[in-house]
């Protein structure tokens, strides 16, 4: 077979758009592993002219696909639209969060090797995994193709980003797929940059609190509302529903400084405890007359799934001195027991719990069962790591 004029006939064929022909040439030629590198360095051709749509035909008729299958895999290719990769991502907010996008779709989810676009690279990112969910089967294709990453960054294209803010409050930059994602934007110097989540939101927590104490709650409240916005509202009549810090931000009407730095503190604390940010939740549960706000903050403290040790006791403690009967409070204490080898108030709370498709009763279970199989090492722990337990 001469290769080249072989290359030639199906470029000229593709390009008229003469498929059969394409077929033809396939099945002259008998080793599968021959087609595929001709389809492949075919595809490399147009794909070097930005014809997405034609490369990835080509390829997958050499690996001799039926026609129906062809047109249900090139589909994802006939969105790509065309883009120049900016020289200085940093330029716009839009710019910066198009490259952020490019990364996770010709990199996958690794924001923490990209400092020079993202403000806080060594955070977590809620919506870093989002978005590499939501392109996986994008990039999937794409690497199927061989795709270098100059045009990895079209792929970027298909999908549209809306930006609302400014330079001194920040922007939150929209971005439309299958599920939307949001990802905040912030300047440093004269340069725009990702600002990634942090664990359960926490560093726009923080950049929310940075607005409250510089005297500017109006932009506390904006970043508030930007934070809460994808999370889940909840059934007004069930205060068990819902995310508490949105349940409580949407029940006060009224945002007073006060209000404001309860909702912030509760979506801190859930992320990061400390002994003051304890204290402040302590006296504003104390202070809040709305049962179902005290709940809420309550359901903030305990929410934090790295509280262990002294400082939790002294958060069921408290719990349990305002709320005796908390199916929440008593849930975390029969888990956390469990922690320290000692299962039997877990197997007690999932008991107490009737319906077998109840989430917690479900959710305990699991831990129940995780602990059961860990037991023995998990008593021989208990003294060591914490000492004696009462609440």
């Amino acid at each position: 077979m001469d290769t080249e004029l072989t290359i030639a006939k199906v470029v000229k064929a593709a390009r008229a758009s003469r498929w059969l022909d394409v077929a033809a040439i396939r099945d002259r030629i008998s080793n599968q592993r021959e087609r595929d590198i001709l389809g492949i360095t075919v595809e490399q051709i147009f794909l070097a002219d930005q014809d997405y749509e034609t490369g990835a035909r080509v390829m997958f008729i050499m690996k001799g696909v039926s026609d129906r299958e062809v047109e249900e895999r090139i589909r994802p290719f006939t969105l790509f639209k065309t883009g120049v990769r900016p020289k200085n991502p940093n330029e716009s907010p839009e710019t910066v969060a198009r490259e952020f996008l490019f990364r996770i779709i010709a990199q996958g989810n690794h924001p923490e090797s990209w400092p020079d676009i993202v403000a806080n690279s060594g955070a977590e990112c809620r919506n870093a995994n989002l978005l590499s969910n939501i392109t996986y089967g994008l990039r999937s294709n794409l690497n199927k193709v061989g795709a270098d990453s100059d045009r990895l960054f079209d792929a970027a294209y298909q999908y549209p980003i809306r930006v609302e803010g400014d330079d001194i409050q920040g922007y939150l930059a929209r971005i439309k797929a299958s599920i939307d994602c949001e990802i905040g934007v912030i300047k440093q110097g004269d340069q725009y940059k990702v600002l990634l989540t942090g664990r359960n939101l926490q560093d726009y927590g923080l950049l929310a609190l940075k607005f409250l104490e510089d005297g500017k709650p109006e932009l506390a409240i904006r970043w508030i509302d930007w934070i809460l916005r994808g999370l889940p509202d909840g059934v007004v009549l069930d205060p068990e529903t819902g995310h508490p810090v949105k349940r409580f931000w949407s029940a006060s009407r009224k945002k007073t400084t006060e209000t404001i730095r309860t909702a912030i503190e509760m979506l801190l604390v859930s992320a990061e405890w400390t002994p003051q940010r304890s204290q402040f939740l302590h006296e504003a549960l104390d202070a809040e007359k709305s049962a179902f706000k005290r709940q809420w903050i309550l359901k903030c403290i305990l929410m934090n799934d790295r509280l262990k040790g002294p400082e939790l006791e002294s958060e069921l403690k408290f719990c349990f001195e305002r709320f005796p009967d908390s199916a929440l409070a008593k849930m975390r204490w029969a888990t956390y027991q469990a922690s320290l080898g000692n299962i039997e108030p877990l197997r007690d709370q999932i008991q107490q719990i009737v319906n077998p498709n109840d989430l917690n009763r479900i959710q305990l279970s699991d831990k129940l069962d995780y602990y059961q199989r860990n037991y023995a090492e998990l008593l021989d722990k208990r003294i060591a790591r914490w000492g004696p337990f009462s609440v």
